[in-house]
């Protein structure tokens, strides 16, 4: 299984605290394939090296997807909206009333 291939989007529907488990396993779980695939590069510089960028490649490109759904969640909240750390698809927005004396 191609971790790259995953939709990040189902993660980010968790609540925060499930979110950063699976993201964090999800990085893991690349780190340790990465390093395993090296491991058995080890006897050749060449393609150690090569396999040491296909990783940081790979990592940075699941680093930049998760980066880019957060920002099409945070997107569908309304301009001006927060969202709320426990419930991902609420927001609050502040608003001056306009019947206070400033």
């Amino acid at each position: 299984e191609n971790i790259n291939d995953l939709d990040i989007s189902e993660i980010l529907e968790m609540n925060p605290n499930d979110q950063v488990d699976a993201l964090d396993n999800l990085r893991m779980t690349l780190r340790a394939r990465n390093r395993e695939r090296a491991a058995g590069r080890s006897h050749d510089p060449a393609q150690f090296s090569q396999q040491q960028i296909a990783g940081f490649l790979s990592a940075t490109a699941l680093n930049n997807r998760i980066r880019s759904a957060r920002g099409e969640l945070n997107d569908t909240l309304s301009k001006g909206q927060r969202r709320i750390a426990s419930d991902p698809f609420r927001g609050f927005r502040f608003q001056k009333d306009s019947n206070i004396p400033s």
